[in-house]
């Protein structure tokens, strides 16, 4: 019997031995003998963590048992059972097996009235039975239900947009009883853009100038999407006309796109919008994992049953290590890229590396004259760059613990640093308003004039900078061109950034005791994180977990909170720091163990780690009993799964195995 005791270390392979059983089936005469595995009646000592009265299992009184000496065993016991023979079985026996032959009539399903017009539910259904290709299942649920998909009309539409006969698509457009004459000119000029940018791609220039001079131009409609097709007409390349305009190219896909696009002006009762059955499923999904508090990954996809996330990104409500090296506040931890190493950085101006197997101290970097304000490590974790409040910027060589490199052209403190993804630069800024871009040797690359930086972060295609200023803005820059590309404006002051992996979501710490979760594409907050306490000090916020589904900070009163990315939920609020939480670092070991380390005011790095599970389900049921007294599961899972607290699994382990020690032997049932 084994518990999966995981640490932080990702190296860490130590296991528990299994031991095994072996059983041994006796043949008895004109007898059917089974051989089990049951727990024994021995009285256990007093100071026994458990009593297995509850688990053994009776046997009958006219049943003969032999007690024979066995080896410890966590399986399941295991049966063994004789086939009867048909010189078995009484002749005069009125058991039977149940035959085959016999039919039993399938139930009728009990008819509900409908929640929706049975029309819309039918017509949806022969769609999907289209789009399938089940041809001759359609024709027979049309006859049946007396529905039809759509009328001739449409599906004569249809084969002319899709066929190209463009004079026949306009007739039965004409005869489809569009009553909205917007809607109908929408249509005629989709369909005219069609020919043209047909003709202008295959070089018929006279025909595309036609269409534009006599058709197009006449409808008197879309003036902006007029002149942009005028301009087409300098393009030399079908190439050109799909980068200026986003136009497939490709004339089969291009006119079943225009197809399906053309649903939007034409009413569903006349011709339905394409795939609108698979629409449906997509919208319930996506509100099923909307609805998932504890949503961490999507899964896999099935209309079999509900979506729910079974792994709960929750930590020990205990700290499995806390740390006290430093001699002030811890305002910076990071975990390096491949989790084996944990930097903290303080107000006593010293950084400390910490190897994470065991989180022992493995290096003190020393030369800085003020408090730690930013950490970053380089993607191939050779080197660390820090940023202090002495306004200088120094790269760490990790193995040897020598500076390498001391810049001091900021002027103030400098607040955030950050390599960017190649590891060839980084980028820093501070309350003196620059930004400055360096080579990975500390040498100067570019200079811009920026607002005051709180903080700064680089996206993870190196392609964008994001800086939060002290005027409650967010600052958005091209990093190529250097050219700003938008601005964001807060509610109040920005204290912490995280951005995304995904280049597309900004996490933003603020002073009113809200995280906002942004949308750069669509310059809006999607969600907001409440509960935690912002003081006037920093503390930063963060993503973490599978796909970066939790959402994570510190709190002035000591607490860490987290939160479903999705949902806006709190998952946990973990409690162990006496003041203000500065930071905090997430990391996910291989998809499999969790570790998030914390940094306080208090002096102190806590370490929280995933609460320890096990899987056998012997070890479960006794598990249980011993929890009555100990009170160390957290949650229980399933048949087969709890977790418990990781300082619990030393004691849990030497009660198991005793326990299993006294009570496990073989009995032989002989049934007459």
């Amino acid at each position: 019997m084994s518990i999966n005791n995981s640490k932080s270390s990702p190296n860490n392979s130590d296991q528990d031995s299994k031991p095994s059983l072996t059983s041994q089936t006796q043949t008895l005469s004109s007898t059917q003998n089974i051989i089990a595995q049951t727990p024994s009646k021995r009285k256990l000592p007093s100071d026994s963590p458990i009593s297995t009265a509850d688990s053994l299992t009776p046997i009958s009184k006219s049943s003969q048992q032999h007690l024979s000496s066995t080896s410890l065993s966590t399986k399941r016991p295991k049966i063994e059972i004789q086939p009867l023979s048909s010189e078995m079985i009484p002749e005069n026996s009125t058991s039977s097996l149940p035959s085959s032959s016999k039919s039993h009539p399938i139930p009728s399903p009990k008819t509900l009235p409908p929640k929706y017009k049975e029309e819309e539910i039918v017509r949806i259904i022969l769609q999907q039975l289209s789009d399938l290709g089940y041809t001759s299942t359609l024709q027979k649920l049309q006859e049946e239900s007396n529905h039809k998909l759509e009328s001739e009309i449409v599906t004569e539409f249809r084969t002319g947009i899709i066929e190209g006969d463009w004079r026949n698509a306009e007739l039965c457009l004409n005869k489809m009883n569009i009553k909205s004459k917007h809607k109908h000119q929408s249509i005629l000029f989709y369909i005219k853009k069609q020919q043209y940018l047909e003709a202008l791609s295959s070089g018929k220039y006279k025909t595309a100038i036609k269409i534009l001079q006599n058709e197009l131009s006449t409808l008197n409609f879309h003036h902006k999407s007029l002149h942009q097709l005028t301009r087409l007409m300098l393009c030399t390349t079908t190439a050109e006309i799909t980068e200026h305009i986003g136009w497939l190219g490709n004339i089969k896909d291009s006119r079943q796109a225009l197809l399906d696009s053309l649903h939007e002006f034409i009413p569903s009762d006349i011709m339905l919008a394409p795939h609108r059955l698979q629409t449906l499923f997509d919208q319930a999904l996506e509100y099923q994992k909307s609805s998932c508090i504890y949503h961490v990954s999507d899964g896999k996809n099935t209309l079999y049953f509900d979506h729910t996330c079974k792994h709960k990104p929750q930590f020990s409500e205990k700290p499995s290590k806390i740390m006290f090296s430093h001699d002030d506040e811890v305002w910076f931890v990071v975990f390096s890229n491949n989790g084996k190493y944990l930097a903290s950085g303080s107000k006593d101006s010293t950084i400390i590396i910490w190897e994470t197997e065991n989180f022992d101290k493995y290096l003190t970097l020393k030369g800085h004259n003020n408090a730690i304000s930013c950490l970053s490590w380089s993607s191939d974790d050779s080197k660390l760059l820090s940023a202090s409040n002495d306004m200088i910027i120094r790269i760490w060589d990790i193995k040897t613990g020598a500076c390498l490199k001391e810049i001091d052209k900021h002027t103030e403190f400098v607040t955030a640093a950050q390599w960017l993804p190649d590891g060839k630069s980084f980028v820093s800024g501070g309350l003196d308003k620059q930004l400055l871009l360096w080579s990975s040797d500390g040498q100067l690359l570019k200079q811009w004039i920026s607002p005051r930086v709180h903080d700064l972060k680089v996206s993870s295609d190196g392609k964008t900078v994001v800086v939060a200023d002290n005027e409650n803005s967010i600052h958005i820059y091209n990093f190529v061109s250097l050219e700003p590309i938008k601005i964001l404006k807060e509610t109040s002051n920005v204290l912490s950034i995280f951005l995304a992996s995904d280049c597309e979501h900004l996490l933003v710490g603020t002073q009113n005791n809200q995280l906002h979760m942004w949308n750069l594409l669509t310059s809006s907050v999607v969600q907001s994180y409440d509960g935690y306490k912002q003081g006037s000090f920093v503390t930063r916020c963060g993503l973490g977990g599978v796909n970066e589904s939790v959402v994570y900070c510190g709190s002035a009163d000591g607490n860490i909170h987290l939160w479903s990315r999705n949902s806006g939920m709190t998952i946990q609020v973990l409690e162990g720091h006496v003041s203000n939480v500065n930071c905090c670092s997430f990391y996910y070991y291989n998809n499999k163990h969790q570790v998030l380390a914390t940094a306080g005011d208090d002096h102190s790095i806590r370490i929280w780690e995933q609460p320890q599970a096990t899987n056998d389900p012997t070890a479960k049921q006794i598990l249980l009993v011993l929890n009555e007294k100990k009170n160390f599961i957290i949650e229980d899972l399933d048949e087969t799964h709890v977790f418990v607290e990781s300082s619990a699994v030393q004691m849990i382990k030497s009660a198991l195995d005793s326990v299993l020690d006294e009570n496990t032997y073989k009995v032989d049932i002989t049934i007459t």
